[in-house]
């Protein structure tokens, strides 16, 4: 997953990248898997082999394990769910919640965004569980999903309580690894010039996609030359900003401050791999914007501003 925030301007955008997606592997002459790429100890590979096949540029990492995950959701008090079913899945030890706005803290909020090919609803008009026949791709959506709810939650909690500001800053510290070249003090600087950001705007989006079958298996092939696709690559490589609101009087054109690109990595159940677009300096560079629509597949919550 790629996170790319612009605090000049209060934006964030997400891309996803399916587990599945084939694709050459720098440093090799082999393609395979996307998430072969991945290298725990050095991300630098997963980094490069981004670059290659989608043309965008990494700075910097973070790297997010599951206790620190667990520790940040319980920072926050939790993040809540609005569940349109009854939900579970019992293969990552998700127990059974909804229908309604469920708040999900530790071990049940990381059992729910690693909920892949487990994940069931309970079909009230057939009278029975059901899957969620896209897998990964339903869970990139539903992990997106709890990422934009998770930082309202920190925003709500943090603004008005010192003392959830100060647990997120100590688990941030204590447990998320990052590289030599991100400071404590360039972490407090982001989440302060962030402070202000409207989660309801946050675009997300996912590397679109063909199936096909290669050695007997079934993969993902990326398809990056439609328009939505080629739109939402520019805005992660910093050459246009998503259109804020169709019909926005702010939309058009806009002026942003060049920043430092951060990549951040979580690794959760897959890797979660962010672009983070800090203020590094202050050259204004004018960018056209655009507003890519893809539509979004599998089984994700509602969105209900009510339950938060």
């Amino acid at each position: 997953m790629i996170l790319r925030v612009d605090p000049t301007v209060n934006d964030v955008a997400v891309l996803s990248f399916p587990r599945d997606l084939w694709v050459s592997i720098s440093g090799t002459t082999r393609q395979a898997r996307i998430n072969s790429a991945f290298d725990a100890k050095d991300p630098s590979r997963l980094i490069r082999t981004i670059n290659d096949n989608f043309g965008v540029p990494v700075d910097h990492y973070v790297n997010v394990n599951l206790c620190a995950f667990k520790e940040i959701v319980d920072s926050v008090g939790g993040v809540k769910i609005p569940f349109n079913y009854r939900t579970k899945d019992d293969k990552v030890g998700f127990r059974e919640v909804g229908p309604g706005c469920v708040e999900l803290r530790g071990s049940q909020a990381l059992a729910y965004v690693r909920s892949r090919s487990g994940y069931k609803y309970f079909d009230e008009t057939k009278q029975k569980w059901a899957s969620d026949p896209t897998g990964d791709i339903g869970r990139i959506n539903r992990q997106q999903d709890f990422l934009r709810r998770s930082m309202q939650r920190a925003l709500d909690r943090a603004s008005t309580n010192p003392a959830t500001a100060n647990a997120l800053l100590n688990v941030a510290l204590q447990r998320v690894i990052t590289d030599d070249r991100i400071t404590p003090r360039d972490l407090l600087t982001l989440a302060q010039a962030m402070r202000n950001l409207d989660t309801t705007g946050v675009k997300s989006y996912t590397i679109e996609w063909s199936m096909r079958r290669i050695g007997g298996e079934s993969v993902l092939m990326p398809i990056i030359d439609t328009d939505s696709m080629q739109q939402i690559l520019k805005v992660f490589r910093g050459e246009a900003v998503v259109n804020r609101a169709d019909g926005d009087e702010s939309a058009g054109p806009l002026s942003v401050v060049d920043g430092t690109a951060f990549i951040g990595t979580a690794h959760i159940a897959s890797t979660l791999l962010s672009v983070l677009a800090a203020d590094g300096d202050t050259t204004t560079t004018t960018v056209p914007s655009v507003s890519p629509k893809q539509k979004r597949l599998g089984v994700f919550p509602p969105d209900d501003p009510s339950c938060r």
